[in-house]
């Protein structure tokens, strides 16, 4: 049932392009504020039921993460550990193409 709704989301979505946007930050802020940032972003993507724009910010979630090696500590300090454990599986999931996200 979840596979329908994503795929159906993709269908309407269609982005033609099939590229993955920027990151939805500046690279001004400190890290914390980044975390921050992206997780609003995710949460209002989930409560506006937009599936697509959800996996992108918790692509983007993560690979903060990964790129700045912060502690799961200081990443607790602002995400719940339910959106900490989907961005992980999302990232690992697309790490190698993000780009399927957006694809059908």
């Amino acid at each position: 049932m979840l596979y329908e709704i994503v795929l159906q989301d993709l269908l309407i979505e269609g982005n033609s392009s099939h590229e993955l946007q920027d990151e939805p930050y500046s690279d001004e802020i400190d890290d914390k504020t980044k975390i921050h940032v992206i997780y609003r972003y995710l949460l209002r993507a989930q409560r506006l039921k937009r599936q697509i724009p959800a996996l992108v910010f918790a692509y983007f979630l993560r690979q903060l993460i990964e790129q700045k090696e912060l502690t799961k500590k200081q990443v607790r300090q602002i995400v719940s550990e339910h959106y900490y454990w989907i961005s992980v599986r999302v990232y690992y999931i697309f790490e190698t193409n993000p780009i399927q996200v957006l694809e059908i």
